[in-house]
């Protein structure tokens, strides 16, 4: 979600809740609360999860950018490091990323800076736009 003004994000954090019955492998929030990010996430439902309950509820989160995602496991196992956002730095700023879906692609990581923890088609992505970035230069000022 991004906004033109910092929002909480407790009225969208009920629903995103619920969808973990379809998606059990994993929850994760991201937002910047100043030009860093933070990052909560587990290996679990966000349903049954105690930290994303407290996130719900937490109004201390505000945000013009804030990112949720549940994850249910097409690539890599159920863990920690494979669980979404996933977040990088480069030139001092903090990126993060998520995607739903499984990715058909093969990325050549090799010669790159970034390179994944886990074992997901999405981190791989991620690294692979972040490679690219870090190589040309390009991101978005702001």
């Amino acid at each position: 979600m991004c906004f033109n003004q910092e929002v909480q994000p407790s009225f969208s954090l009920r629903g995103f809740r619920m969808r973990s019955e379809r998606n059990p492998h994993g929850w994760g929030l991201a937002f910047y609360p100043d030009k860093s990010v933070q990052v909560y996430k587990e290996p679990v439902k966000s349903r049954k999860s105690l930290m994303a309950e407290i996130m719900e509820g937490y109004n201390l989160i505000r945000s013009s950018i804030i990112m949720s995602h549940v994850r249910y496991t097409s690539k890599g196992t159920v863990a920690q490091r494979n669980t979404h956002p996933f977040q990088r730095e480069w030139d001092g700023r903090e990126y993060v990323f998520a995607h739903n879906g499984t990715l058909n692609a093969e990325f050549n990581l090799e010669d790159g800076r970034y390179r994944p923890v886990g074992e997901t088609d999405s981190e791989m992505a991620f690294c692979h736009i972040m490679n690219q970035i870090s190589e040309n230069g390009d991101y978005i000022q702001g």
